[in-house]
């Protein structure tokens, strides 16, 4: 059973003629048995210069829209002085630097600058929709 279907994304890696460029993301347009010969399914994808090409599947990787940085907000820096904490990571559109004490619990301090691509991964970053914050009363 063929690994990728007609619609999916993938990303090209070149290896022989007539594929798409490597790094190429591209849509599939076409699915060909398995090859007697190679023993793997051809594609036909259409490469981002709408031009139309054949891979192999070993020659396509999945496409991942984005990383755990970009997608999950995961830490990318941590550091440790003594009760102070330093922590570098994504939210939305957002490269974010925090600083907290644990002398002085409930205060932070930061920086956050704005950024269009993700510098790991390179996909574009989209801005964080606004969430409600619900406050609990304590009774």
């Amino acid at each position: 059973m063929a690994k990728y279907k007609i619609g999916d994304k993938v990303q090209s890696k070149y290896r022989s003629p007539g594929c798409a460029p490597a790094g190429s993301i591209c849509k599939v347009l076409e699915v060909f048995p398995a090859h007697s010969q190679t023993g793997t399914d051809l594609y036909g994808i259409l490469g981002p210069d709408n031009e139309t090409y054949r891979n192999y599947e070993d020659e396509l990787l999945p496409y991942e829209i984005g990383c755990d940085y970009c997608l999950k907000g995961k830490s990318f820096n941590t550091i440790y002085f003594g009760d102070v904490t330093i922590r570098s990571y994504i939210l939305g559109d957002r490269l974010s630097t925090d600083v907290s004490d644990e002398e002085f619990p409930g205060e932070e301090d930061g920086k956050q600058e704005k950024i269009t691509h993700c510098p790991f991964c390179g996909h574009p970053v989209h801005e964080e929709p606004d969430e409600e914050i619900e406050i609990e009363e304590k009774e």
